[in-house]
């Protein structure tokens, strides 16, 4: 991330397969022209970071006690990268889809609130903040999509979960402050975190929507007559400071990707919340309008000390 961020490994692996057929073919390399990275840079410099950061302070105001998921023990300090899957059928991947488009919300906004929700059932608070990964790129900037470097940036996003309202109620308010919250995402989580009362302790997680290009397509090229090799998988590996990252992505089946700290998190209490995000998310794909009262999630008891627990004063134990 010093260089570039996801979205640029797509880019680049196509100029390299580019490049690497014009020399097998004993052609002269050829590239499209870039956009530079200082046209980004540009954009910055018109914007107004103290509007920004008055609207991340007053987006703020009033939460001063952190919706955190506690440690669970573990053995010691470090960090040992685990991660937990959960797949959705096809068809409650449909229903997902089609429910967030007949509400003109992103699926990512709608994963968020079942998110909210599912915090919302395990602590009883209202209140909720977790970190996003946003992408950072400007639509306004010609050929931003196009452009290597960094643009990523890490945000709050603060949902408040009123038990007497419906789903459909919580994602027009959430798809409302995300809107504009959207226009402030250029500031920078460290400078947030600043205007806030609770500094670096504002969020202990964040939630990532995959959402830039596939690195390649092999309909895009014949490897193995033109290139003389043929690419199977892809695979990344990557790690945040943060002990638990909620990655969901969007394919013929919706995935969520528990990335988790290992010292800090037992993988019987990661399996309970995915557990608990299914039961939501099963629910909402069958009634979109369902009241989040009458959403339940499968608390299973016989484990008390590894899994998830509804507890006191807004936390939850595991």
């Amino acid at each position: 991330h010093i260089l570039m961020d996801g979205w640029c490994l797509a880019i680049i692996f196509r100029d390299l397969v580019h490049m690497y057929r014009q020399l097998r073919g004993g052609g002269a390399i050829g590239l499209e022209p870039t956009v530079p990275y200082s046209r980004y840079i540009q954009w910055l410099d018109t914007k107004d970071a103290g509007v920004a950061l008055d609207y991340w302070r007053e987006y703020l105001r009033g939460y001063d006690r952190p919706m955190q998921l506690p440690a669970a023990g573990g053995e010691g300090d470090g960090y040992i990268l685990q991660e937990h899957r959960v797949a959705f059928s096809q068809d409650v991947t449909a229903d997902i889809v089609e429910a967030a488009r007949r509400q003109g919300v992103t699926v990512n906004i709608l994963m968020q609130c079942v998110w909210a929700v599912l915090l919302h059932k395990l602590t009883h608070a209202g209140d909720i903040v977790f970190g996003e990964v946003v992408s950072g790129r400007p639509p306004e900037i010609d050929g931003i999509e196009r452009i290597i470097g960094l643009f990523i940036n890490t945000v709050p996003v603060r949902i408040t979960v009123d038990p007497a309202q419906s789903f459909t109620q919580l994602l027009a308010e959430a798809y409302r402050k995300a809107t504009k919250s959207k226009e402030h995402e250029f500031v920078s989580l460290a400078e947030i975190q600043a205007v806030s009362s609770l500094k670096t302790n504002l969020m202990d997680h964040i939630m990532v929507f995959d959402n830039y290009p596939v690195v390649v397509k092999r309909e895009s090229f014949d490897f193995a007559g033109e290139m003389g090799f043929i690419v199977k998988n892809f695979k990344s590996v990557e790690q945040s400071n943060y002990h638990l990252n909620v990655v969901v992505a969007l394919g013929s089946q919706l995935l969520v990707k528990f990335n988790f700290n290992r010292r800090r998190y037992q993988e019987a209490a990661i399996e309970s919340l995915a557990g608990y995000l299914r039961d939501i998310v099963e629910t909402v794909a069958a009634d979109i309008d369902v009241s989040i009262e009458n959403i339940s999630i499968t608390l299973d008891l016989r484990e008390a000390d590894s899994q998830v627990l509804a507890a006191d004063e807004g936390d939850f134990a595991f």
